[in-house]
């Protein structure tokens, strides 16, 4: 099959915009920069030929689990490492969120994988930038204001999570303000949205988000099927559609045998399949 992609960038693409929703998007938007852009950590290029999978653990018990999970993931095809997504209960040990970035990011360091850390307090900003390879935003977080402008000031690539009651012109007005801030370095992260179905507990895959960004504007867009994917089963499918509608990477979760998420065996399967999608779209994995 002819690829989409050619060194690496993403061709131009024809797209209308309503002049009062391009008028927003004085960074962010499509009319300004055809061309898909390429957000650069480290080694990585995020948004350019190669899909990138990023891989967190749903809990970790030691350091030495965190380089195993490291080296597997690494040797399966992985490109990144991710601490999970914390949700917002007070009950959650503070303690247990630190020991779980500092053993991530020594594993990372170890096997030689970049390490993504979640941002959730402005006070953590400088310390996460100097450790991690990448900052990312949770849903949760997107209209932060004061955060994002913070982390606009920043010299570490941002990825930025849709929140669950989000609009698309809002997470795209989103990245504005970090943009606005200096740093262009800035990849959206897709997930799922609030919805009436009650079969997949009121949350929804929104896969359409990613084709209609990719027209809106020119920022790298992953897709998070993480916790938000009520049905296991579901992942694998998932996981390729995200794909065929032009996601630049994923963000999966590996842990115990829990049926709740991935096992290590799992992955490793998962990882094969997606190369077919993947070769079939004219990418790399």
């Amino acid at each position: 099959m002819e690829s989409n992609f050619k060194s690496g960038v993403s061709e131009k693409i024809d797209t209308v915009v309503p002049a009062e929703t391009a008028g927003s998007f004085k960074y962010v938007g499509r009319m300004l920069r055809l061309e898909g852009s390429v957000v650069n950590a480290g080694e990585i290029e995020i948004g350019g030929r190669k899909l990138h999978i990023i891989v967190s653990a749903m809990s970790l018990e030691s350091a030495v689990q965190a380089v195993d999970l490291a080296h597997t993931i690494k040797s399966a095809g992985a490109s990144m490492l991710s601490n999970r997504e914390f949700k917002p209960i007070p009950y959650i040990n503070p303690d247990q969120m630190e020991r779980e970035t500092a053993w991530f990011l020594d594993a990372g360091k170890a096997i030689g994988i970049p390490f993504i850390a979640e941002v959730t307090a402005m006070k953590n900003i400088k310390k996460l930038a100097r450790q991690a390879d990448i900052l990312q935003v949770s849903g949760r977080d997107m209209q932060n204001f004061e955060l994002l402008k913070a982390l606009g000031k920043e010299n570490r690539p941002v990825i930025l999570k849709r929140g669950s009651g989000a609009t698309i012109e809002e997470w795209i007005l989103a990245a504005e303000y970090i943009m606005a801030g200096g740093n262009k370095n800035v990849v959206l992260c897709a997930g799922a949205i609030e919805s009436f179905e009650k079969y997949t507990d009121n949350m929804t895959m929104d896969l359409s988000a990613i084709i209609a960004v990719k027209m809106l504007s020119h920022l790298p867009v992953i897709m998070d099927l993480r916790q938000d994917v009520e049905k296991l089963w579901m992942i694998s499918s998932l996981a390729k559609a995200a794909i065929a509608a032009g996601a630049d990477g994923l963000m999966l979760e590996v842990g115990n045998d829990s049926g709740q998420v991935l096992t290590g065996k799992g992955f490793l399967e998962l990882m094969n399949e997606l190369r077919t999608i993947a070769d079939s779209m004219g990418r790399e994995m």
